[in-house]
């Protein structure tokens, strides 16, 4: 899906530190069209290895010494700040954020606060943020971050994907389709997900439906903020509704996985020119039914003649109430001192 000529992207993704970076490398398309990619780190070296087609910011340059942040997140934090100008000058040019970033190390968090902060009050715009915890095994203080900065990121209006580690190489012990398969393809599964995201949220903003969806339904869904779900499914031939609602329901990885549960719902659906009417029409109203309870909603669906699939289904959900370990607490102090504890210190 090549950008026309005079087309301009608005939907920016951008990969922070080290695990954006890692997912952006691997997702990114350059036929995709519609979204301008960008990795941003304070590693030089780990920005040297990320694909020439995809744009780079190296972050606080001169203070950084290009060495990192060591993974404290106070550090990306100030690191960040001193870039402000640079985020407010780039997010201005777009409509739509998505961020993609680690939740323990020091460039992904402390940067992801502080852009988020700035699309909330300087350049309104919606932000989606993939975000992956730490492993299991991993420091339960690295754990205690994680969980304080979904509620950062949160409370700047953010609509946070949960991605835990653990889920994925849980899927890959237990899953008899996925066993004895490395590693790395756990890893590719995330990083599948977040592309087939992407992908249909651009072909349902972009491409005209027959019950349209446009920049300003998904703003609203988006607006909701909390925490998100994101779920797609594709089928070459249509099956039992129940089978694709439930694992539209039920996929590995989300961790919020409720999206019927959500105050917002989007539904997008595409479909081959000769899928059956009435299976449109039993779609239709067994979506409707498990979503009409949603503050917002929505359902959409355009033909497309191209598809290699009888049905095609994104649903985004947002407003999905934060557990109260991930609720910041907040008590009453100046504004100032509120900003300085956004990011906690590690536990000792």
């Amino acid at each position: 899906m090549a950008r026309a000529p005079d087309s301009i992207a608005k939907i920016l993704c951008i990969g922070l530190g080290n695990a954006g970076s890692n997912v952006v490398s691997n997702i990114y398309d350059d036929d995709q069209g519609f979204v301008d990619y960008l990795v941003i780190d304070s590693d030089k070296q780990k920005l040297d290895s990320v694909s020439n087609d995809v744009q780079t910011h190296l972050l606080a340059a001169d203070r950084a010494h290009a060495e990192g942040a060591g993974g404290d997140p106070r550090i990306g934090q100030e690191f960040a700040k001193a870039d402000r100008e640079f985020f407010v000058e780039t997010l201005r040019s777009y409509r739509i954020l998505i961020l993609i970033t680690g939740l323990s190390g020091g460039v992904g968090i402390g940067t992801a606060g502080v852009i988020t902060e700035i699309c909330q009050k300087e350049t309104p715009m919606p932000v989606l943020v993939f975000a992956f915890h730490p492993w299991e095994y991993e420091p339960e203080k690295w754990h205690v971050i994680a969980r304080h900065q979904v509620g950062v990121l949160a409370e700047h209006g953010a609509v946070v994907i949960n991605l835990y580690n653990t889920n994925a190489g849980r899927l890959y012990r237990e899953e008899k389709a996925y066993r004895g398969l490395s590693w790395q393809a756990a890893y590719r599964h995330f990083d599948s997900y977040i592309a087939d995201s992407i992908r249909m949220l651009v072909d349902m903003l972009e491409r005209p439906g027959l019950i349209n969806i446009d920049f300003a339904d998904a703003r609203a869904v988006l607006g909701y903020g909390k925490l998100g779900a994101i779920n797609v499914v594709s089928h070459a031939e249509f099956e039992n509704l129940d089978t694709i609602l439930d694992e539209l329901q039920n996929l590995p990885i989300p961790s919020a996985s409720s999206s019927m549960d959500a105050k917002a719902v989007l539904v997008y659906v595409i479909l081959r020119p000769n899928f059956p009417s009435q299976h449109w029409s039993t779609i239709q109203n067994a979506v409707r039914a498990r979503i009409e309870s949603a503050e917002h909603h929505k359902i959409g669906f355009r033909v497309n003649p191209d598809a290699t699939s009888d049905l095609q289904m994104l649903v985004i959900a947002t407003g999905i109430s934060l557990p109260p370990d991930m609720r910041l607490e907040r008590r009453k102090q100046p504004e100032s001192e509120q900003k300085e504890s956004e990011t906690p210190p590690p536990k000792p």
